[in-house]
């Protein structure tokens, strides 16, 4: 299959429509999660909206964007970011509830701006959670992406599956199940771990 021109056009589909995905969905978690983090009345005004995102089964949220988006790559971004937000949401969360409120007494002593205890306190707290959450939505929404595809595009890895099991090819299967499985190890290992170490030591180095 790394031979062919068409395993390659079809993992950059996926890659791509992953890429987005992760990032909006992210972005938006990250957000969301940093405001009622920090406002509880915003929070219980978001937390059935997370509950209920992360109880529907993905299926029938990949039914409603076909309805409403149609076959492709729309369709398959909206449901994975949709999907991996709550994750994002929840792992910000915590991370703000696990703050040292020492630190924070002392910033409100010394007058310190909301920027500046973003910036010192708030961040570097909620860094580790934030590169948690980021490997769980890695390996969720390739699950996603490839979902969506396979119910919902006519390209993709999610695609080749479809078409592997229509055809009963089981070693193609296979292969795309490996593939899938070194992408969500690519970016674990080679991108969130050193950024998890990266972090470790600015924070013990900050504390010294």
């Amino acid at each position: 299959m790394i031979l062919t021109e068409n395993f390659w056009q079809t993992l950059a589909i996926t890659l791509k429509r992953f890429g987005i995905s992760l990032f909006s969905g992210a972005i938006a978690g990250f957000g969301l999660g940093l405001v009622a983090g920090l406002r509880p009345s915003i929070r219980n005004v978001l937390e059935p909206v997370r509950w209920s995102l992360m109880s529907i089964p993905p299926v029938v949220l990949v039914t409603i964007g076909m309805v409403w988006f149609g076959m492709g790559s729309i369709q398959t971004i909206f449901v994975t970011s949709l999907l991996i937000l709550p994750i994002m949401y929840v792992n910000t969360i915590e991370g703000i509830d696990a703050v040292d409120r020492s630190l924070l007494e002392m910033g409100r002593v010394y007058k310190a701006g909301s920027l500046l205890l973003l910036r010192d306190i708030y961040l570097p707290s909620i860094g580790g959670p934030l590169l948690a959450g980021l490997a769980l939505s890695a390996g969720f929404g390739i699950r996603i992406v490839v979902l969506a595809e396979v119910l919902g595009a006519y390209t993709g890895i999610g695609y080749e599956f479809s078409l592997a099991r229509t055809n009963l090819e089981t070693a193609t299967l296979f292969a795309w199940i490996v593939v899938c499985l070194m992408l969500v190890g690519v970016f674990e290992f080679g991108v969130l771990n050193p950024a998890r170490n990266y972090i470790m030591r600015w924070k013990e180095g900050e504390s010294t």
